[in-house]
């Protein structure tokens, strides 16, 4: 792991770089905040440690400036008792955390595994960065929506004729977030009547996709809070029922601004948080985690082979938990041979990072150590 040190306290900073040396991790050091973000335009880094309070840029300012050039870096602020507050303001700036001063080298370590096991979330499972980066273009590709669900509900901050046109779509309602006056019109200050009519499709339809494009504009209009009962309740009154959400996302300046990134992300990790329900779910039962795991290393396997590897004595109970899976697109069968589909491939994936994760949790009931032979004479 690459971290820099920001601190204007060049003592503090020769211990922290021979320290975190020491512990194998890859040290840069920075008097200031301005010699820092030379620093950062030459070189990646995993986590930036950085001192509250510097002369110069220091706090908000020096996060802004750290993420106008494009640094998606793990900051973790470094400041004294009498600035908690500000430490907190600037983690809503677009620091992942803060740590108080004085303390303990131990103590920063276990904020660096943390961060580590940030970076392995990230890597693996980039849900909201790949929501932030869709292609309306690659989405036009789709051949009329068939893999969706319909009818459909369009909700567009520009007129919804457009993407009607665009996706070549029919049995489609809209509504237009404008606020000109009109049947199929809320202005988007209307959270609440935006819900309404939300709620009229779904009392008329027993499953649909609704596409929503404008989240940006609902996320600059209203206040957090406000904005997040409206999210928390496309997860529980939609989402958790036979409707699917597609969230068309602009690309543009507003995406530079760190706290808008923030908020983006925030609002999209309550909209999926109903996938890991699911997953919960499917893992709940150690079979078919069992199933997954083994499909994911041997390809197309028959129900007899599968019975023989897992040594399973009743076979109606991998009958229905096949089944089971296949239902949630999980695994796919052809003839007499199952395997996993893309969707299987991914839980197969975070199958595998919550087991390494778990083995890690300081509470833990299971250890996992290494050790190196001792040679023979």
């Amino acid at each position: 792991m690459r971290i820099l040190i920001i601190d204007d306290d060049e003592v503090f900073l020769r211990q922290m770089e021979k320290n975190l040396s020491l512990e194998q991790y890859s040290a840069y050091t920075a008097v200031s905040g301005e010699k820092a973000l030379l620093i950062l335009k030459e070189n990646e880094m995993d986590l930036i440690l950085m001192d509250l309070k510097m002369p110069g840029l220091s706090g908000v300012n020096l996060i802004q400036k750290i993420r106008e050039i494009d640094c998606n870096s793990i900051i973790i602020m470094i400041t004294g008792y009498g600035t908690i507050e500000s430490a907190v303001q600037t983690m809503k700036a677009g620091a992942y955390d803060y740590i108080l001063k004085p303390f303990n080298f131990p103590i920063l370590l276990e904020k660096i595994k943390e961060v580590e096991l940030e970076l392995k979330l990230r890597k693996k499972i980039a849900v909201a960065e790949s929501l932030e980066t869709l292609e309306y273009e690659d989405f036009l590709t789709l051949k009329n929506l068939n893999e969706y669900e319909s009818p459909f509900l369009i909700i567009s901050d520009e007129n919804p004729s457009k993407i009607i046109h665009d996706l070549n779509i029919s049995k489609c309602y809209t509504i237009w977030l404008s606020h000109n006056v009109g049947e199929d019109t809320v202005a988007p200050t209307k959270l609440y009547s935006l819900i309404q009519k939300i709620e009229n499709f779904v009392e008329k339809n027993e499953k649909g996709t609704i596409i929503l494009k404008g989240i940006e504009e609902l996320l600059e209009i209203h206040k957090w809070d406000d904005f997040k009962r409206f999210l928390i309740y496309l997860q529980s009154e939609i989402l958790s029922k036979n409707f699917l959400l597609i969230l068309l996302l602009k690309k543009g300046n507003h995406l530079a601004t760190e706290s808008y990134k923030i908020l983006l992300h925030d609002a999209l990790s309550v909209l999926i948080n109903p996938v890991f329900n699911k997953i919960i779910e499917i893992l709940s039962h150690s079979l078919r985690k069992s199933i997954i795991n083994l499909l994911q290393t041997e390809k197309d396997l028959n129900f007899n082979k599968i019975i023989n590897k897992l040594n399973i004595k009743h076979s109606s109970s991998l009958a229905f938990h096949l089944n089971k899976l296949v239902q949630e697109s999980i695994i796919e069968k052809e003839e007499a041979f199952y395997s996993l589909t893309s969707r299987g491939s991914y839980i197969a994936e975070v199958i595998l990072l919550l087991e390494k994760m778990g083995f890690s949790d300081p509470s833990s009931q299971v250890k996992i150590l290494t050790f190196s032979e001792i040679p023979k004479d």
